[in-house]
This record gives C-alpha cells, sequence and structure tokens, in this order.
C-alpha cells in the first residue's frame, strides 16, 4: 500500500474520553503516577495498559491488545511478572502522552515508516493512530543492584493503536522506542 493511502487512514481528532482515573496508584508494590490529563479515547487506552500491567491483571489487560502481537506477549509476561511480585520497578511516572498528528508521524525514520506500514497490512488496520508517552520510571534496589537491562531514567514510547477490517475497537498493536525518529 502506497504511504499515501497509509496516512490517509490515519486519526487523530477524538472525543474526550467520559472515564475518570486515578493519578497516582501503588498496586504490587510500585507506583503509578500520571501527571498529564486523557484527553482522547486512545490516551485513556494506553494509560489503561500501564496500569493493568502494573496491577498484574491480564485479565482487564488482554481486551486492550490484539493478542495475535509481540506486544501482547510481552504485557502478559511483565503483568505476570508485577503479579508475582517480581517487576522490580519502584515507580512508573507518565509524564505526558498524546495522540500524534499525521506531520509527528510522518517524521519518523524511514525504516519505523516500512515498519509502520507492515504491520497496519499485517492487521488489516483500517484506521490508525499513534500516542507518544513521555515517562520514568525508578527500580527497586535488588533489581538495580541486580544490573537492569535498561537503566532508571526518562524515555519516549510511541504506541500504535488501530482498528481492523470490520472490527470496532481500537486496539494496541505495537509499541517503539526512541529510534522511532532517525537518530543524529
Amino acid at each position: 500500500m502506497p504511504e499515501e493511502t497509509t496516512f490517509q487512514r490515519y486519526i487523530e481528532t477524538f472525543y474526550v474520553p467520559e472515564e475518570t482515573v486515578e493519578t497516582t496508584v501503588t498496586p504490587n508494590g510500585c507506583t503509578l503516577t500520571l501527571e498529564d490529563s486523557l484527553d482522547t479515547e486512545p490516551e485513556l487506552l494506553v494509560y489503561q495498559s500501564y496500569l493493568y500491567e502494573a496491577e498484574g491483571d491480564w485479565d482487564r489487560l488482554e481486551p486492550l491488545m490484539d493478542g495475535d502481537t509481540t506486544l501482547a506477549h510481552t504485557a502478559e509476561l511483565t503483568a505476570k511478572q508485577y503479579r508475582d511480585g517480581e517487576s522490580g520497578m519502584e515507580s512508573q511516572t507518565i509524564h505526558e502522552l498524546h495522540v500524534m498528528t499525521r506531520e509527528e508521524v510522518q517524521g519518523a525514520s524511514d525504516y519505523s515508516r516500512r515498519e509502520l506500514q507492515q504491520v497496519l497490512a499485517d492487521y488489516d488496520l483500517q484506521q490508525w493512530t499513534m500516542v507518544a508517552v513521555d515517562l520514568s520510571w525508578t527500580y527497586t534496589p535488588e533489581k538495580e543492584a541486580a544490573g537492569p537491562q535498561l537503566p532508571e531514567g526518562r524515555y519516549q514510547r510511541y504506541y500504535l493503536l488501530g482498528i481492523p477490517s470490520g472490527a470496532g475497537d481500537w486496539k494496541l498493536y505495537q509499541v517503539y522506542w526512541e529510534d522511532f525518529y532517525p537518530q543524529s
């Protein structure tokens, strides 16, 4: 599918969700803090994925995702680690999250745009959007001493959400890291 057609399916305007959320919760020993408002359904969906993961609640997390993705399999394992007290996370803070503009997404690296097109085709996503998340985390002293794969700090994540052909609910399909944009 040509990139031009791909971006014709991109949605960046949504209704404000009616659901309210607690901005600070501490499930399973990890404090999750939301410093931003949730202005759209996709933003709420991404926040809920962090919340349900920290709660170790796969039953509530699973419906947010297409179960046949790497993201869903990883989320299931992470939720289990939280549930079993093995996450090693002391805190997670979501500083900001927002639905990205079409222009922001078009600024992604060539590799990221090609991969996006492949995911959109693989799952037949007829509508799609991206949510950017600015977050930070800290580890428990035990996890920090064990040398985690990623150090504590502040990171950027980019979530791909979509609606496949014939379905009406937004689902999470992929998460991209800092290399979503060209590296200088």
